[in-house]
């Protein structure tokens, strides 16, 4: 599926919460500091189990597991940090 600027929010790639830079490993190029691709990661779609998915300069939109997203996010944040991409439900205290 292509996509225009126009119709980025109905994907919610318009400001997505999810932005995945990915660098080179080792490099002694000075121009390493930039990205050799970026990522950004929209909506869910309604089954919960995908995210729409964009990457930089491109139109063409992609579709990548709830998994793929949350393993990066592991490997970023660490395993017990993962900002949860679906809402947690909380067990009261029975005290």
């Amino acid at each position: 599926m292509f996509i225009t600027g126009s119709n980025l929010d109905a994907y919610g790639l318009q400001n997505p919460e999810i932005i995945f830079p990915f660098y080179p490993h080792k490099t002694d190029k000075p121009d390493s500091l930039e990205p050799l691709e970026t990522l950004y990661v929209g909506d869910m779609l309604p089954s919960r189990y995908t995210y729409y998915t964009l990457l930089d300069g491109d139109t063409e939109l992609f579709l990548v597991p709830r998994y793929f997203v949350t393993m990066v996010l592991a490997l970023a944040f660490g395993e017990d940090q993962i900002p949860t991409p679906l809402p947690r439900k909380v067990e009261p205290d029975p005290t």
